[in-house]
C-alpha cells in the first residue's frame, strides 16, 4: 500500500517533468542540431478534453398545459433550450410515446392546437442543431372533455327552480340568470316551479352559449285581483344565443 500523503504524491510525480523542463534548455545549449532534432521529436504534449462535446442542446423545460376552459384549444410552451437552433415536439395518447407523432418542428418555443378530439393526450421537445439532437425534456399532459355547450337559464319565477336534463343530472336555480354546462346535443328537459313545470327539449352548440332560455310565472287571470293572482302554468320561452 502506498502510504505517501497525497500531497507528496503530487510533487513527486510531477519532479521528473520540472527536472526535464529545467535541463532542455541547457542540453540545447550544448547539443548539437542533431540532438535538437531528437529532442524536438520526443516531446510530451498534453491533450486538452472539453466539456459538453459535441455541443448537442441542453433539455428545454416544456411547461404544464393550461386547459383551464376545458374545450378542445391550448398552447404548449417550452423554455429556450441552451445552443438549441430548432426544437421537435412529440404528442402521444400515452406516457410512453409508444407511437409518437410530431406535432411541431421548427423555431419557435410554443406550438397551439385546436379542434382536438377527446381524450388524454402527452407531450415531449427537445431540442437540435447542426450537431444533433439533444434530450428529451420531461412529459406533460393535457386532458380535453367531452364537447360541451352552455345553457343560460334566466330564473323570473319569483322563486327556485328546477330543470332535470333527461339522461344527464337535475339542478336548481335561485332567481336570477345562471349558465349551465350541458353535453353537446339534443335534450329533453322537464322544468318545475312553484306555479306548475313543463317537458321541453334544447339543442346544445359545441363551446358556446347555445340557448337562452326565460322561465316565468304566467298568472291565470283573477276576477277580484284583490285576492292575488291563482296559480298559473308556467312558461319557457327560449332563443338562440
Amino acid at each position: 500500500m502506498n502510504t505517501t500523503p497525497r500531497s507528496q504524491a503530487t510533487l513527486i510525480a510531477l519532479l521528473p517533468l520540472v527536472i526535464v523542463a529545467a535541463l532542455l534548455p541547457m542540453v540545447s545549449a550544448q547539443s548539437s542540431p542533431a540532438a535538437e532534432t531528437s529532442l524536438a521529436r520526443h516531446r510530451l504534449y498534453m491533450a486538452m478534453v472539453r466539456k459538453n462535446y459535441p455541443p448537442i442542446p441542453a433539455a428545454p423545460a416544456i411547461q404544464p398545459i393550461d386547459n383551464g376552459d376545458g374545450d378542445d384549444a391550448y398552447c404548449v410552451d417550452w423554455s429556450p433550450a441552451e445552443r438549441a437552433t430548432s426544437y421537435t415536439l412529440h404528442e402521444d395518447d400515452n406516457p410512453q410515446f409508444s407511437s409518437p407523432a410530431t406535432a411541431y418542428s421548427g423555431r419557435q418555443t410554443r406550438a397551439c392546437f385546436n379542434g382536438k378530439a377527446p381524450g388524454t393526450r402527452y407531450y415531449r421537445v427537445r431540442g437540435r442543431n447542426a450537431w444533433g439532437e439533444g434530450p428529451w425534456s420531461q412529459t406533460v399532459s393535457v386532458v380535453v372533455p367531452s364537447p360541451w355547450g352552455i345553457w343560460v337559464i334566466q330564473n323570473d319565477t319569483g322563486g327556485d327552480l328546477t330543470v332535470e336534463v333527461i339522461g344527464y343530472e337535475t339542478a336548481t336555480f335561485p332567481p336570477g340568470r345562471h349558465e349551465w354546462r350541458l353535453p353537446v346535443g339534443t335534450h329533453t328537459f322537464k322544468a318545475s316551479a312553484w306555479c306548475g313545470s313543463l317537458t321541453d327539449t334544447i339543442t346544445i352548440l359545441p363551446y358556446q352559449v347555445s340557448v337562452e332560455t326565460q322561465f316565468l310565472c304566467q298568472p291565470a287571470v283573477c276576477p277580484d285581483w284583490a285576492e292575488g293572482w291563482t296559480k298559473g302554468p308556467l312558461d319557457g320561452s327560449a332563443g338562440a344565443g
